[in-house]
């Protein structure tokens, strides 16, 4: 409902809570990434921590963990989950 109301860092709190929440780590992770204002530049190594908890990662946390990787300048990492992606 926080995000709705585009209270973002409250949101960010309220999910910060639940760390053992995979919607709530995604969510975490894509607001870091991507930043929650428009100057926002995110955060790719704090996204990646985020998704790193997820317990049982989907092809989408694993596509999220390519794009940090990438805007980190990480290639080489980028390219190895991108063949886990494709091998499965």
């Amino acid at each position: 409902m926080l995000v709705l109301q585009e209270d973002y860092p409250e949101a960010i709190k309220a999910y910060e809570q639940e760390q053992d929440n995979p919607y709530a780590l995604r969510a975490l992770a894509l607001m870091t990434m991507h930043g929650i204002t428009f100057d926002d530049q995110g955060d790719s190594e704090k996204a990646l921590i985020y998704l790193k908890k997820i317990k049982n990662p989907l092809p989408y946390d694993y596509e999220l963990m390519v794009q940090a990787y990438e805007k980190l300048g990480n290639q080489a990492e980028a390219d190895k989950l991108r063949a886990k992606l494709e091998s499965k």
